[in-house]
């Protein structure tokens, strides 16, 4: 009797490990990897980048369509203020979510909220820091509690926003800008909306699709693509979209 309580001491012990290393070493293969990523999420990196697009398949378009059509605005002129706003939400939005971060850190270091004894601390120059997996903690807490607080992200932003008589079209994508973007600065791998191309630059069919007709060379950007990365030297999740122009060559006479 004795040897079998041992036993299954012993057998459950070691289902324990198996599942706590199982948990890790899936964790480990999962981390900054959009493909092996809990399908769970609704907030991976290929879910965000599916978001991305019906943004602009949606909402954007449909903005266009109103500015351009009923309000008779410049295609291009429209394009341009389109592009603005979702890099206005995208600069906002990492600015916002690193301050809170920040605060959080701070939170957590100094749970002691007495402004002497803080002083009196710092004076004998006592510096605490969170190690690699205590930052990680405070990033995951901020992936699972973003979707809550960006709720008053967004009618800050809008409210913001609509200082500029802006349409309901217009209103409804600069939401989906925020949206999108708010849970996007906190995706592991982190996320990065290339904005960096500008006329003249060669097109490339691997990064971009032409918005009307095929050309050689880049005219302007009109939706931009979105990588796994924060230099946009990761994996490209999203291709963008940019009005293309043929080269002119001039003759020698």
């Amino acid at each position: 009797m004795s040897l079998g309580k041992d036993w299954q001491s012993l057998s459950k012990e070691h289902n324990d490990l198996k599942s706590r290393f199982s948990k890790l070493a899936g964790h480990k293969l999962t981390d900054q990897n959009p493909d092996l990523s809990d399908p769970s999420d609704p907030n991976r990196a290929m879910k965000l980048s599916d978001k991305f697009g019906a943004l602009y398949d949606d909402a954007w378009t449909d903005a266009f369509e109103h500015l351009t059509g009923k309000q008779k605005q410049n295609p291009r002129d429209v394009i341009q203020f389109l592009l603005e706003r979702l890099k206005d939400c995208w600069e906002s939005c990492k600015k916002v979510a690193d301050t809170w971060k920040e605060s959080l850190k701070h939170k957590f270091l100094h749970p002691v909220q007495d402004n002497d004894a803080m002083s009196k601390m710092a004076g004998e120059k006592m510096k605490l820091r969170l190690g690699s997996k205590e930052q990680r903690l405070v990033g995951d807490a901020c992936l699972k509690i973003a979707p809550t607080v960006g709720v008053l992200v967004k009618q800050y932003f809008i409210t913001q926003m609509k200082t500029n008589k802006l349409t309901n079209d217009c209103l409804t994508y600069l939401e989906g800008c925020v949206d999108v973007c708010w849970l996007m600065v906190f995706a592991e791998p982190p996320l990065h909306i290339d904005f960096n191309i500008k006329q003249g630059d060669k097109f490339d069919p691997n990064r971009h699709t032409a918005y009307s007709s095929s050309g050689e060379t880049v005219e302007f950007l009109v939706w931009p693509p979105l990588y796994n990365a924060l230099d946009g030297g990761g994996m490209l999740l999203s291709k963008g979209t940019v009005s293309t122009e043929r080269k002119i060559v001039k003759q020698r006479k």
